[in-house]
């Protein structure tokens, strides 16, 4: 291996820009290093129909329900919801058949608790609950079957 004297200056190296560099010094790039990951994307456009309130996050999931998912499937779901519209929702599926309404129900099936923000975010589309959970932003008790049915039973624009 070679070595340099160690009185001597460290070495200029050319990199592919054509700058002068130390060698084992940072390339020169004219600008601010890019880290992966960091690039902004623009936001997302409303979607029509984004819920503001319960009653509209009630009647979006009307909205989205399909009925010839929910063939055969019976269940109730309870949505616990915390941050600045803090209430609690259950959703009943009965053989292709909702019913919506606020309060606590006895015996949900699955239990879905996160912050009122993010599921407006997922009703509007704007959010993706695998992400949320994954994040620790949705935490689901109960039936782990019947959680994953939910999103082809209330499946809106997007192909689940």
């Amino acid at each position: 291996m070679l070595s340099r004297p160690r009185d001597s200056p460290p070495s200029k190296a050319r990199n592919v820009s054509g700058k002068s560099d130390p060698v084992g010094g940072t390339p020169k790039t004219g600008g601010a290093a890019k880290t992966p990951g960091t690039t902004k994307t623009p936001g997302t456009p409303k979607i029509p129909g984004t819920p503001k309130t319960m009653d509209g996050a009630q009647a979006r999931m009307r909205e989205v329900f399909r009925p010839e998912a929910a063939k055969d499937v019976r269940a109730i779901y309870q949505f616990e919801l915390t941050g600045e519209q803090a209430c609690v929702l259950w959703a009943r599926v009965d053989d292709g058949r909702l019913s919506i309404g606020e309060g606590r129900t006895p015996g949900p099936d699955v239990v879905f608790r996160m912050d009122s923000a993010d599921f407006f975010g997922v009703l509007a589309e704007r959010e993706n609950p695998d992400l949320l959970y994954m994040e620790d932003r949705i935490h689901v008790s109960g039936s782990l079957s019947l959680a994953l049915k939910l999103r082809l039973i209330f499946s809106g624009s997007r192909r689940a």
